[in-house]
């Protein structure tokens, strides 16, 4: 499940946050407040889940945070294709953004590691 102090321990190695909603409350208010507050400071997030999951979710981080929402149910190829653009941009120093990816399925992250360049 999602844990404040392991997002803290890594947000500092990512640019590009992806986080997978899912139908259970695993997540605590202080974590979305958390989340919030480090996309604001130039962390693109990536949300997927159900229309109902991403409302709730906008509760506690606005639209302007979020650099792209995918509904239920979504391609996982177009995601990877999505956070790939996303991830191509030029940078100044010429490397390619870390990825941060949230999600308690193992098999999923799997799967979506082996679509993202």
């Amino acid at each position: 499940m999602p844990d404040i102090d392991v997002l803290k321990s890594m947000k500092d190695e990512s640019d590009i946050i992806v986080m997978f909603l899912t139908d259970e409350e695993a997540y605590s208010t202080s974590f979305f407040i958390y989340l919030k507050d480090v996309c604001y400071n130039k962390k693109d997030l990536f949300v997927l889940g159900s229309p109902v999951q991403i409302r709730e979710l906008e509760k506690y981080i606005p639209k302007d945070a979020i650099a792209m929402e995918f509904e239920r149910p979504f391609n996982s190829k177009d995601v990877a294709l999505a956070i790939n653009m996303l991830n191509s941009t030029d940078r100044a120093d010429g490397k390619m953004r870390e990825i941060l990816i949230i999600d308690d399925d193992p098999v999923y992250l799997k799967a979506i590691k082996k679509y993202i360049v």
